[in-house]
């Protein structure tokens, strides 16, 4: 990872939905799913919100050529995607490091090498779980078409692919 600023990426803030209120037979309307916001970052990078609501968010990152990427908080924890923004508060220093991206295609055949359809295809890569490196799936992966073929798009890497078929 080399840390360049990435101008013309896309920011979506994007808010966490209301919890239910206690009575939700109250014959109102549920509340329309809240609007989220966006912006591009600049020739440094740099990206800014403006007019936002307090409540909470998730900031998502997008670029051509690049994973999309949710900011996390550093230290983790199961609301590290979170953001829970005050009125005027400014955050300042966030980042959102994007992967470049690559893609996996291939195609299924059967030992006739006649293609295969509807096989699921999954991304795996090895992982740290408990002080042991162990090989996890990461991403729900695609079904073969008609022809056989199959395209994931996955951060680079090395990856390992995990094949099964429904019956």
């Amino acid at each position: 990872a080399d840390h360049l600023p990435l101008p013309n990426t896309t920011l979506t803030l994007r808010p966490l939905p209301a919890p239910l209120p206690a009575n939700p037979g109250s014959g109102q309307p549920p509340p329309p799913p809240p609007v989220p916001y966006e912006a591009m970052s600049d020739t440094d990078g740099k990206f800014s919100f403006q007019g936002i609501e307090p409540g909470r968010y998730t900031l998502t990152a997008q670029h051509a050529g690049y994973v999309t990427k949710t900011y996390l908080a550093a230290g983790g924890g199961s609301t590290a995607n979170v953001l829970t923004l005050t009125a005027g508060q400014h955050l300042t220093e966030l980042s959102v490091e994007l992967a470049d991206q690559t893609v996996l295609s291939g195609k299924v055949t059967d030992d006739a090498g006649d293609p295969m359809s509807g096989v699921t295809v999954r991304p795996m890569r090895p992982v740290l779980l408990n002080g042991r490196m162990r090989i996890a799936t990461a991403g729900a992966g695609v079904r073969t078409g008609s022809d056989g073929a199959f395209q994931l798009t996955v951060a680079a890497g090395r990856w390992y692919l995990s094949f099964s078929i429904s019956r």
